[in-house]
């Protein structure tokens, strides 16, 4: 928001306040014009004096309130019918970071061909009785102990599974027990994997894990290229773009980050 913040022009000695409505998903506001003591001009001269910057928050709206008092030479008494006719203006610089909405993606594991998209580097054939523990997408499987698997578009009894959205191998299985029934039966209630606005790369957690403030613990996270050396620790759900993040599974306290991609 550049530009400049106009009043009625106050009465000698009394307060005015301007309120500006900057909306929803504000992360953070940085005012770097006007500052506490700037002068308030009018067409003739001085009027008045910032004595107050404010930034609140209102049925979940961000607002930027800015208070002045009539104090120049030049601040008028109000005419007789109560209005102000004055137009004074205060040069203003209000940089706003806006909370990014989240990109979802999804991850191919097969072309519409049936070919895998990524290399194979093992195959089996083992039971896929159960819905993915860890992607709630209707065609991932747990096949004994590699999930997600997906199923191939052309041949159901195909799937191929993967570490990662990243991965660049994978295990294509051919099952020998894959019934319709199980699919999503665990409910999986968040995405696959969550890449945070810092680098950070969070994967689902399945099985039984630590739960702080009354949250489970969901993602372990890693740093690009350091897979299997955990970097970080998200709770909860993800919420409006942001999700609660700690250094440690255990102890230390807990912050709230923003989610830049979700993947399913």
């Amino acid at each position: 928001m550049d530009g400049a913040l106009s009043w009625f022009a106050p009465s000698c000695g009394k307060s005015q306040e301007q309120t500006v409505n900057l909306g929803r998903d504000v992360v953070r506001v940085d005012v770097r014009a006007p500052k506490v003591g700037a002068r308030v001009r009018g067409d003739s001269g001085d009027v008045g004096t910032v004595t107050a910057i404010a930034v609140g928050e209102a049925n979940g709206r961000t607002r930027l309130s800015v208070s002045i008092i009539g104090d120049g030479v030049l601040c008028p008494q109000p005419p007789d019918d109560g209005s102000n006719t004055i137009s004074n203006w205060l040069d203003s610089e209000v940089v706003v970071w806006r909370r990014l909405p989240v990109g979802r993606r999804k991850f191919h594991a097969w072309t519409p061909d049936g070919e895998p998209t990524v290399r194979i580097t093992n195959r089996a054939s083992i039971e896929c009785q159960v819905a993915s523990l860890k992607d709630p997408r209707p065609d991932a499987f747990r096949c004994l102990t590699a999930d997600p698997c997906f199923v191939s578009p052309t041949n159901p009894d195909r799937l191929l599974c993967v570490a990662s959205p990243w991965s660049r191998a994978g295990l294509l299985v051919r099952s020998q027990d894959f019934p319709d029934t199980n699919r999503g039966i665990f409910g999986v209630p968040g995405p696959w994997v969550l890449e945070l606005a810092g680098g950070l790369r969070c994967s689902w957690l399945s099985g039984g894990t630590w739960v702080r403030a009354n949250r489970r613990l969901n993602y372990g996270c890693w740093r690009r290229g350091r897979a299997g050396r955990p970097a970080a620790f998200l709770y909860g759900k993800m919420r409006n773009g942001t999700i609660l993040k700690a250094r440690d599974a255990i102890d230390g306290s807990l912050r709230r980050v923003h989610v830049r991609v979700a993947w399913n």
